[in-house]
């Protein structure tokens, strides 16, 4: 029993600590994930004012030239192009920031999943061990209950056990009271019958004595009784008859008394043995119920061991449930977090895409903005002799105006799209709606308005 509950107590240690890292977990990949977030999203939002101000710029570059006469041979955009180039490699530069912060993010995501999986699969591990702890406890208290009510059934049958001892101990005890009772009563007869005895014996010494003394006389009053007979019809013979009975009444009352005495003490004697054995089957009830006694008391002894047992038992089984609720709730809340992670992760992704395919737009206009440029120096300075520099001026004005409109367009379409990378009102889960901007590690933005040059014309 104590060794399930040191392990219950060791899985609840374990669930604490797995909470704990959960804690933690949660709290420094929400603080980086939102300090990321952010620096993702200052650098978007500086790198769209940075695009919206070019294609501003462009736009209102592209409407002065309108008014200018002869634009086409005239007007030198060699300083705008550089300028473009410039403010396209500022909108890059801001748009890597948010690339490179939004892979921090990603990573950051990526590895806060593994870690929460991590305290999921060891939750899960401390939900296995609780599980067997809480088998092998209800299984003891199975048997402890099992046990519980054998001891409770032979309790209740020794009791009844003594209930019937203690019945049959007062019968046996009624009866040798009464036995000692009857023997008391015959013992006060034999005193009175051997008095009677002794009166008898006493009446029958006198009268032998009598009789001697009368001998002779009653011998010759019977001879003249007898000789006498027929004159006194009789008569004389039975008052002879007579004198002979009286002395042997006396004789037979005597040896009746004797007799009488004689079955009074055989009784008593009987009675001594009966109440002799009623005593000795009293005494062994006695012993028999203090046997019981020791039972009972044995089993009340048990019964209270088993039931303590059995509540160590069932207390173990509860706190054991409660640990697994509390398992539960946190393997829940792992599976949550890793859930919302896994969807923030999957949004990062999306922004990031956004993000690649607007930078490689960028790039791609920076890059031609930049080859533009270089071939302006290089008809410049290599082909100027040769061809005339109203012709080539004409060529290279139309194309770098083309690339100024498709770049204004461009910057227009890319414009569009940082809603998506900036969406109003949507809450990423695992941050809850965190506010983003205050802790961002990067700052960056439009500070001042970066005008395009104005318009320039050749000098030749």
């Amino acid at each position: 029993m104590d060794n399930i509950s040191s392990n219950v107590r060791k899985v609840q240690t374990n669930l604490h600590s797995s909470r704990r890292l959960l804690t933690t977990i949660e709290s420094n990949g929400k603080r980086e994930l939102t300090s990321e977030v952010s620096g993702m999203r200052d650098s978007i939002k500086a790198g769209d004012d940075k695009l919206v101000n070019a294609s501003a710029q462009v736009r209102s570059y592209l409407l002065q030239i309108e008014n200018v006469p002869k634009a086409e041979t005239t007007v030198d955009m060699k300083p705008q192009m550089g300028w473009l180039h410039k403010s396209l490699d500022s909108v890059v530069s801001s748009f890597g920031e948010a690339q490179n912060a939004a892979g921090r993010a990603l990573r950051c995501t990526t590895e806060c999943s593994y870690r929460v999986l991590d305290v999921g699969q060891e939750v899960e591990k401390n939900r296995e061990k609780l599980s067997d702890y809480q088998r092998q406890a209800r299984v003891l208290a199975d048997q402890a209950s099992s046990s519980l009510r054998t001891s409770e059934t032979l309790l209740r049958e020794a009791r009844e056990q003594m209930r019937e001892k203690e019945a049959e101990i007062r019968r046996k005890t009624s009866e040798a009271a009464a036995l000692r009772e009857r023997k008391r009563e015959l013992a006060r007869e034999i005193p009175q019958k051997e008095a009677e005895i002794r009166e008898a014996e006493r009446q029958r010494q006198s009268k032998k004595e009598d009789a001697a003394l009368a001998a002779v006389t009653d011998q010759g009053a019977g001879i003249l009784g007898i000789i006498a007979a027929p004159f006194t019809f009789g008569l004389s013979l039975g008052v002879t008859a007579a004198s002979a009975g009286v002395v042997g009444y006396k004789i037979s009352r005597a040896d009746d008394l004797k007799a009488e005495a004689n079955a009074l003490r055989s009784r008593v004697s009987t009675l001594n043995s009966e109440i002799s054995q009623s005593e000795r089957d009293a005494a062994s009830l006695e012993q028999e119920k203090t046997e019981l006694q020791a039972r009972i008391r044995g089993y009340e002894a048990e019964i209270s061991s088993r039931q303590t047992k059995n509540r160590g038992y069932q207390k173990q089984i509860t706190e054991a449930t409660k640990v697994g609720g509390e398992i539960k709730e946190l393997d829940s809340h792992a599976q949550s977090t890793a859930a919302n992670v896994n969807d923030d992760n999957r949004q990062l992704q999306k922004w990031k895409q956004t993000l690649d395919k607007c930078n490689e737009l960028i790039q791609a206009k920076s890059l031609e903005v930049e080859t533009q440029a270089g071939l302006v120096e290089w008809f410049g300075g290599k082909l100027g002799h040769r061809i005339g520099n109203k012709m080539k001026r004409s060529r290279e004005f139309k194309r770098q105006k083309v690339v100024m409109e498709q770049l204004a367009q461009t910057l227009d379409e890319i414009h569009s799209q940082v809603p998506m990378l900036l969406p109003r009102g949507e809450k990423m889960k695992f941050l809850d709606g965190a506010r983003y901007g205050s802790k961002s590690k990067v700052t960056v933005g439009v500070t001042e308005v970066d005008e395009i040059p104005a318009v320039s014309l050749h000098v030749n």
